[in-house]
């Protein structure tokens, strides 16, 4: 196993194995990077996963991004920015959130008009879900389509 900043163990979960990157679970397939987020994303989580973005995207040319949102927290303002001009730096092929309460959609949602209004692009809009299944139906139609 590679040897990572934070303290990451793989977690058998049958079929693949996700990767602990503090309380947070990652699986990376492919082309494609799962996040189970568990709690507060922090910065330093959040900047390992990112990580991992990285080097899908230089492996395969492109990156899907799959956020299980079920049991997340509201991440700082400092994680948030983190986020965008990681966002802004990084070509995306698509983002996809999962299981978002109504208080993190409205955030999002409030984040993105904010930016927007100050003229900044927004790169890739991220779609909320309802269920995994629909999330990884919607990335695959997505790879699909771009061939």
């Amino acid at each position: 196993m590679p040897n990572y900043p934070l303290c990451c163990v793989l977690v058998g979960t049958g079929m693949q194995d996700e990767e602990s990157i503090g309380t947070h679970r990652v699986r990376v397939d492919g082309d494609t990077v799962l996040t189970r987020y568990v709690g507060v994303p922090e910065l330093d989580h959040v900047k390992e996963i990112h990580l991992r973005f990285e080097r899908t995207l230089a492996e395969h040319g492109r990156l899907f991004v799959i956020n299980d949102m079920r049991r997340t927290g509201i991440p700082s303002t400092e994680t948030r920015h983190f986020i965008a001009r990681w966002g802004q730096e990084h070509p995306v092929a698509g983002v996809v959130n999962f299981g978002a309460s109504l208080p993190i959609r409205m955030l999002q949602g409030l984040v993105i008009r904010a930016a927007s209004l100050l003229g900044k692009k927004i790169p890739v809009v991220p779609v909320n879900l309802t269920t995994e299944a629909e999330a990884l139906a919607w990335v695959d139609a997505r790879r699909r389509s771009a061939r």
